[in-house]
């Protein structure tokens, strides 16, 4: 197992794995809120749009690699305050945060480390750009809730919906 950095020659075989990273997302969100990619054109806006981010936000992408084939993958950003949010001057202490904004791993590789691997590699990044926390989002149905308790994260809110 290897975990390095993206390559654009990982392009095509990322596409398949981040259409079922979005779909399996779906399959946890009771509300019906989050958009699957049930199209190749919808994974090639959303991957175009995810290497977008890296390069304006101080992004990182690793890659998870078995005997040359991707398993898994994290990406995420270095976010500055009030960039994230127009009311972090009121709400927040510190300059900096991390986010890990997408976390896969293959559903026959799971449960061999490779999260905690990905999220180590994620973490030393941030930590080297300045981030003092790192923050991600997690659907509450979602059993990778458990892998982020275990690797240390804690729940810090809690965002509440109300249908109109």
């Amino acid at each position: 197992m290897e975990i390095r950095d993206y390559r654009a020659d990982d392009y095509d075989q990322l596409l398949p794995l981040m259409k079922a990273f979005k779909n399996e997302e779906c399959s946890y969100d009771t509300d019906k809120c989050v958009v699957g990619l049930t199209t190749d054109e919808a994974a090639v806006k959303y991957m175009a749009q995810i290497l977008k981010d890296m390069k304006e936000c101080k992004g990182y992408f690793y890659i998870a690699e078995d005997d040359q084939e991707i398993v898994g993958f994290v990406m995420g950003i270095v976010g500055e305050f009030e960039d994230l949010d127009p009311f972090a001057v009121l709400t927040h202490v510190g300059d900096k945060v991390g986010w890990i904004g997408i976390i896969y791993v293959t559903p026959d590789h799971r449960g061999k480390g490779i999260s905690t691997q990905l999220i180590e590699k994620a973490k030393k990044y941030l930590k080297e750009n300045g981030c003092e926390t790192v923050k991600l989002q997690v659907l509450t149905e979602n059993p990778a809730v458990n892998v982020y308790k275990k690797i240390g994260f804690r729940s810090n809110n809690e965002e509440m919906l109300l249908d109109l």
